[in-house]
């Protein structure tokens, strides 16, 4: 049968442990590097989501303007139109 002493055991399990320490650390500054750099992500899509909110309303807003520009060339053509041309806009 096997013998093992006792420091031999110690040695062992201080080894164990010392590995074990050794990967903890790891793992805890693979999740610190990995939750600095999800915070960073999540920050910078609330900024796309906000900038992508004022754009949207920025092309609404034209969108209305060049609807106001379109309607009144319209109504300053059918004027013009109508100065020209009286007989034809009896209404």
């Amino acid at each position: 049968m096997l013998e093992i002493s006792k420091p031999e055991i110690v040695g062992v399990v201080l080894t164990l442990v010392s590995v074990i320490g050794s990967l903890w650390g790891i793992i805890i500054s693979w999740m610190k590097t990995n939750s600095t750099r999800l915070k960073k992500y999540e920050e910078k899509q609330e900024q796309n989501q906000q900038e992508i909110k004022d754009l949207t309303g920025n092309m609404n807003y034209l969108k209305g303007q060049m609807e106001g520009i379109s309607n009144l060339s319209k109504s300053v053509l059918n004027e013009i139109s109508k100065l020209k041309y009286p007989n034809d806009n009896k209404e």
